[in-house]
């Protein structure tokens, strides 16, 4: 487990959360959505507070992803690159 404080590492400790295995599962399998829906990190961190989750913990999630996948994250991000080109 891993200790967070839910906006400022220099608040009280009730203002910490503890991260669990499980915790850790389901902001992947929310990250994973958000990537079929084509968000970039920024979007998804944004979308993943919307739940609590500190945007901290999506950046580590996405860069785990990153490391796993990076064939799969080299595509996704010429087509992010592509989308941007076309709007």
């Amino acid at each position: 487990m891993c200790r967070i404080s839910t906006i400022n590492p220099a608040l009280r400790r009730q203002d910490t959360k503890e991260v669990t295995v499980k915790d850790v599962q389901k902001i992947h399998a929310m990250t994973e959505q958000c990537l079929l829906h084509g968000l970039t990190k920024a979007e998804t961190q944004a979308a993943l507070a919307g739940f609590r989750v500190h945007p901290k913990i999506t950046e580590i999630v996405w860069h785990r992803l990153e490391l796993e996948n990076p064939e799969y994250f080299a595509a996704y991000y010429a087509a992010l690159r592509a989308k941007t080109l076309k709007s």
